[in-house]
């Protein structure tokens, strides 16, 4: 069977989907507090859509395991038909109550950090059968979406009704409908396929063969955390130097664009350095950046702590997925991929339990402040996982 290069058709995917993640999580309080919701109720309401995606994460992960013939893009494909469905709904319905644009809402925020770590598994799919996919430049075009849909829409959201940012995520979500329903990617066969599914690991006795997980896991819902705040609430942290959309999407996009040159270079980075080093490292680059945040005096400072985003989210997004690729065999790779990816689900759980009435309560400073805290404990776990882990391989 002749080699595919899906690079192309992957690339769309990942630029479509970071243009809905933008909309959808980037600016829930500019949507949201504009249709009425207070910052407690949407904490709440990320919350809840969070702990379902949670909950769902490692059932598709064990789906795709235990059933290879059900691809990863065809699943994308079903999921994200659901996403058009909704965000035409908040458009389309007029008069919606705040309990209804909530829970509309609430599935959009589901659906994208559901669909995440299947994206990751998209690409090492279309690598484990055969086809040639250039991730990093897949994942850097991903970066470029989330940048130019931060701008676009904080301009918009200035300027125009709201209905532009479901009716961004309607338009984006499309395209993967189509992209991803005609990706050329069959589910494995025959007798690969029955023992695949007979050697796929459960949950528990998964995290008894992968024991690194278990620190590992923890680390990084605690480094996303600090992570979660500053996106999930980058709109009451500018707000606090007299700005308003326009100046988020700009600040969020400067975190984007920056991450995409790092992405571009990670073939660099990872011919240079081990993963598990630029893990560790990438973890502390997380907590220095809420750290900077914190001390932010103006919209120019907070725009330069966003710049810190090249060596935090910038490394993380791609190293992950790179270690849990060679770390895990194929049996229970997409649970791995999956599990990892559920903690950044996790965090903008936590986050949203904790943040929204800490903001309406205490103001967004203390909220950033337990940012660092759990930010800095997490680059600390992330160190002993990775540190056991070599030592482990040394003894070996």
């Amino acid at each position: 069977m002749a080699r595919k290069d899906l690079t192309l058709r992957y690339a769309v995917i990942q630029f479509c989907f970071w243009v809905c993640f933008a909309g959808i999580v980037a600016f829930s309080s500019v949507y949201l507090l504009d249709r009425g919701l207070t910052n407690t109720q949407i904490g709440v309401m990320i919350a809840i859509s969070g702990a379902l995606a949670a909950l769902l994460q490692p059932l598709v992960g064990s789906l795709m395991d235990r059933f290879p013939r059900l691809t990863s893009p065809a699943l994308l494909a079903g999921i994200f038909g659901l996403l058009v469905a909704d965000a035409l709904a908040l458009i389309l319905i007029p008069g919606l109550s705040l309990l209804w644009t909530a829970l509309f809402y609430g599935l959009m925020v589901m659906v994208a950090q559901l669909s995440q770590s299947l994206l990751n598994v998209i690409g090492v799919d279309s690598m484990s059968h055969g086809n040639t996919v250039n991730f990093n430049t897949a994942r850097a075009i991903g970066s470029l979406g989330y940048a130019v849909a931060a701008w676009g829409i904080g301009e918009m959201a200035a300027k125009l009704p709201l209905f532009t940012v479901p009716l961004t995520v309607a338009v984006s979500a499309g395209i993967i409908v189509v992209i991803a329903g005609t990706y050329p990617l069959k589910g494995v066969e025959g007798e690969k396929r029955e023992r695949v599914a007979d050697e796929a690991t459960g949950p528990i006795a998964f995290l008894k063969e992968y024991p690194v997980f278990l620190i590992l896991l923890p680390a990084l819902t605690m480094i996303y955390f600090g992570h979660s705040v500053l996106n999930t609430f980058t709109l009451q942290i500018v707000r606090r130097f007299g700005a308003g959309s326009a100046e988020m999407g700009t600040a969020t996009a400067i975190a984007a664009i920056c991450e995409l040159v790092t992405v571009l270079c990670f073939a660099f980075y990872r011919k240079h350095f081990r993963i598990t080093g630029l893990l560790c490292f990438s973890g502390i680059v997380f907590t220095f950046k809420v750290i900077l945040s914190a001390v932010a005096q103006s919209v120019f400072a907070f725009d330069l702590a966003q710049a810190c985003q090249m060596f935090a989210w910038g490394i993380m997004c791609v190293a992950i997925v790179y270690y849990v690729n060679e770390t895990i065999p194929e049996k229970d790779r997409a649970k791995g991929q999956t599990y990892a990816g559920m903690t950044l689900t996790a965090a903008n759980v936590i986050s949203g339990v904790i943040g929204g009435q800490m903001i309406d309560t205490l103001g967004i400073g203390s909220l950033i402040t337990v940012g660092i805290v759990v930010s800095a404990c997490g680059s600390a776990l992330m160190i002993l996982a990775m540190t056991r882990k070599e030592k482990k391989e040394q003894v070996c």
